[in-house]
């Protein structure tokens, strides 16, 4: 399997132009205040408060256009990985977080888990059922983990909006004692807001296809292209750049248009067989939209703007890769809108008893 250093990764562009990590030179936080120039005023800018967000602006605009997807992440924020793999997060040039290689995880793993989303579903079932069983909580499912006084065995936060406005659930699921798996976006926005809560938590970096914090992203059709190129990612090469599974996590996951894709491909990398899926209801039509929101505290959702052109399309591929693969994925939610001849359905009891 090829795989892609990412201290020096090679990404060939159909420009013919060849992009690595060390092509855009790295400038890290601690060297800011030693540069002349705009990095320099960005940092001395972003660190009075109340011209945070011109700082934040400036930052990006010294940001080069394959590095695009680091908008969001603080000009204090870095992260670094040393040739075995293993990762360190700074912040200001200081050391807050080391975390292990993703790679350690291969194939870690067997027999069944279950990922658990948070449709309205969920509310219907019993928990403690799965107290031994592998669980996969996926972004505000941890509420229905505390209400029956367990912990899930890991936990995959990577959507950006959460990060921002379900801190407290960001918080609960870090002092659980779980393997958290978390976006650089949202590491950076944790160190920004509560940097004293993730110092002896469990973190790994689970990103995006394209968005690697230190690789140059391919843009418009330059994904298609690298993409076909790479023998880890499964694709029927007709659904465009964003619909694809990646077999190897250490270089990205596909979106998917849900929390629950990038899980699935987490869980399947670790080697759990069958993997079943509870609370996957992508309903918007009902009063409640997630398990765990109360009236007054509820988050818009892409679910209608992206499950045609995204959510659907991935999980029809996930099929293929399937039979193709093996691996085997049931919809054990008690109400969903993917269909059965994409996602085979069985009852909930059912997976218990298998």
């Amino acid at each position: 399997m090829r795989r892609i250093d990412l201290n020096k990764a090679n990404m060939t562009f159909p420009s013919g132009k060849n992009l690595t990590a060390e092509s855009e030179p790295e400038i890290k936080p601690d060297q800011l205040q030693q540069l002349p120039g705009l990095l320099a005023l960005a940092r001395s800018v972003y660190e009075t408060d109340t011209l945070q967000k011109w700082g934040r602006k400036l930052y990006r605009a010294c940001l080069k256009r394959h590095y695009k997807h680091r908008y969001e992440c603080s000009p204090r924020f870095h992260i670094e990985t040393n040739n075995d793999g293993k990762q360190t997060v700074a912040w200001d040039g200081k050391i807050i977080q080391r975390m292990l290689p993703l790679n350690v995880l291969r194939q870690s793993g067997k027999g069944p888990a279950y990922i658990i989303a948070s449709g309205p579903s969920l509310n219907e079932i019993d928990l403690n059922l799965l107290r031994r069983k592998v669980t996969i909580s996926v972004n505000g499912s941890i509420a229905q983990f505390r209400k029956y006084g367990f912990s899930p065995s890991y936990s995959v936060i990577v959507d950006r909006d959460f990060f921002r406005n379900r801190l407290e659930n960001v918080v609960e699921v870090l002092r659980s004692s779980t393997t958290c798996f978390f976006s650089s976006v949202g590491l950076s926005t944790l160190i920004e807001r509560v940097p004293q809560e993730i110092v002896n938590a469990d973190i790994r970096l689970l990103e995006r296809i394209y968005q690697h914090y230190l690789l140059p992203s391919p843009t418009g059709e330059e994904r298609m292209e690298w993409m076909l190129g790479q023998d880890w990612i499964f694709s029927d090469q007709s659904g465009g750049s964003r619909i694809g599974w990646s077999e190897d996590i250490e270089q990205g996951v596909f979106g998917g248009g849900t929390v629950v894709y990038a899980a699935l491909q987490l869980a399947s990398y670790m080697g759990f067989n069958p993997v079943y899926l509870v609370g996957v209801d992508m309903n918007t039509c009902g009063k409640q939209l997630r398990a765990y929101e109360e009236k007054d505290g509820k988050r818009p959702s892409g679910l209608d703007r992206d499950y045609e052109h995204l959510i659907l399309p991935n999980f029809k591929l996930l099929r293929k890769y399937c039979i193709k693969s093996g691996l085997v994925v049931f919809n054990v939610s008690r109400t969903s809108r993917l269909p059965e001849d994409v996602l085979p359905r069985k009852s909930f009891e059912e997976s218990l008893a298998s």
